[in-house]
């Protein structure tokens, strides 16, 4: 058989000894030979022609979003923009809850100074305070604070908290702040019912007591009759404000 092949090795025999410069020639930097070894490009893929490898690659389509309709914008309430309590609602709450703190904190003096210039103190505080009417708040003031002085600290102190609280929360949520001081008010009253009226006199006296008695029921009504006034009409959401459910309404 005749051998095609001259440089097969195993057919014609090992090839003949070449200079070392012939060598050269296999690496043919520049020529257009279709045996060039090219040192610097990249290799086309197989089964693609050079011209092919060469052609820069077209960008990927990127398919067009689709326009959505027309958004539906969410409905924002005028009137509950940048609104808040009324101005004479927020006065209203805090007042109520200021003489509230200052009349169930003052008995509490007596802890430091003793019961004899405690009452003097309740008595001069009970001077300062105006008439309103008919009705004379320093007559019941002083007694009243004075039959307090034996109230227990715990109970004192978690009833003068809610009522700081509620001072607080007056300025953005007035009924919010006045279910604060009731809690506080339900704290006095519970302390009166249990121990108070096995002190009477041991503690204080009987006209002490009944001066006691008339505030009590006083800031009870007050809370009641403020919580009329302030509560906004209609069914308010859990979590809803003043603002949000009056500009609702």
């Amino acid at each position: 058989m005749r051998d095609d092949h001259p440089n097969n090795s195993i057919v014609s025999g090992p090839p003949k000894w070449r200079w070392p410069w012939d060598r050269a020639r296999d690496v043919d930097v520049g020529s257009p030979s279709p045996n060039r070894i090219d040192l610097g490009g990249a290799r086309p893929a197989l089964g693609t022609s050079p011209a092919a490898a060469t052609t820069t690659p077209a960008a990927p389509t990127v398919p067009a979003a689709k326009t959505p309709g027309k958004a539906r914008m969410p409905r924002v309430n005028p009137a509950s923009v940048g609104s808040g309590p009324a101005a004479w609602k927020q006065l209203l709450a805090t007042a109520i809850i200021l003489v509230a703190l200052i009349y169930h904190a003052a008995p509490q003096v007596a802890r430091l100074v003793g019961t004899d210039e405690a009452r003097m103190f309740l008595t001069w505080l009970a001077g300062r305070i105006p008439t309103l009417g008919e009705f004379d708040a320093g007559r019941w003031f002083g007694p009243a604070a004075a039959a307090w002085m034996w109230q227990p600290v715990v109970a004192a102190g978690g009833a003068g908290l809610l009522r700081l609280l509620a001072l607080n929360t007056a300025r953005r949520e007035p009924v919010g702040a006045l279910w604060l001081a009731f809690f506080a008010f339900i704290i006095d009253a519970a302390t009166w019912v249990f121990m108070g009226l096995k002190l009477q006199g041991l503690a204080f006296d009987g006209a002490e007591a009944h001066a006691l008695i008339t505030l009590l029921k006083v800031e009870g009504a007050v809370l009641l009759v403020a919580f009329f006034v302030l509560a906004p009409t209609g069914k308010k959401r859990l979590g809803q404000t003043d603002a949000d459910f009056n500009g609702d309404n």
